[in-house]
């Protein structure tokens, strides 16, 4: 067997260069490009260039009837070229941070709805392990309303907070927020909830102790 070939002299430019600088083809016998690379792509633009509209419906019809294809050629590109892409990637974040940042604000802004549900089904997932379709199973059930005081939600969100057990993780029920942040002041206790009813039973207007 012979020595492998490490160089190939382009049939365009007549230069010698190294095998990598050409691509590989299935057409040529030796099983690689007559033109170099760079030789390719200036072939190929000024290709384009005769009749952009042909080339775009023969390159729109292709990737149509070979995506497995393109897929794989994608991704084989991305393992290949995967460490240099992420350096690049990594330098152009730390130069451009103003940037980066501006375009944030200005698509959380257009999309205000989308972070707005992304962010309840992230906090139902992490603090409850509850997916947002059974928050909503529970909602409807319970009419939109509190399981105590039986009223919709009268903050700013329009959402019931979720009622769980801080023992055992349990979800009980949906409850507004005035009524979870008192059930929680009193520390889920029953017997604490009972005492304060009773006290303040004990002292409506018609039984108040001290008139000051």
């Amino acid at each position: 067997m012979g020595c492998p070939m490490t160089t190939k002299i382009c049939t365009k430019c007549r230069k010698e260069k190294d095998i990598s600088c050409f691509c590989k083809s299935h057409r040529s016998k030796d099983g690689i490009k007559h033109r170099c690379k760079s030789c390719d792509n200036e072939y190929a633009r000024a290709e384009y260039k005769k009749d952009p509209t042909k080339k775009k419906a023969h390159s729109v019809k292709w990737h149509n009837e070979n995506k497995e294809k393109v897929k794989d050629i994608v991704k084989k590109s991305y393992m290949k070229h995967r460490e240099r892409r992420r350096a690049g990637e990594k330098k152009w974040r730390s130069e451009n941070k103003e940037k980066i940042r501006g375009q944030y604000r200005r698509w959380v802004e257009k999309n205000k709805d989308i972070v707005t549900d992304t962010h309840r089904r992230n906090n139902l997932r992490s603090s409850y392990s509850m997916t947002i379709e059974e928050y909503n199973k529970i909602f409807l059930f319970q009419g939109g309303k509190c399981a105590i005081c039986g009223k919709p939600e009268t903050a700013k969100r329009k959402w019931l907070s979720v009622d769980h057990d801080h023992k055992t993780g349990k979800i009980r029920e949906l409850l507004c927020l005035k009524c979870n942040n008192g059930v929680g002041l009193f520390l889920d206790d029953p017997n604490l909830l009972e005492l304060a009813a009773s006290y303040l039973r004990q002292h409506t207007e018609e039984n108040l102790m001290y008139v000051i």
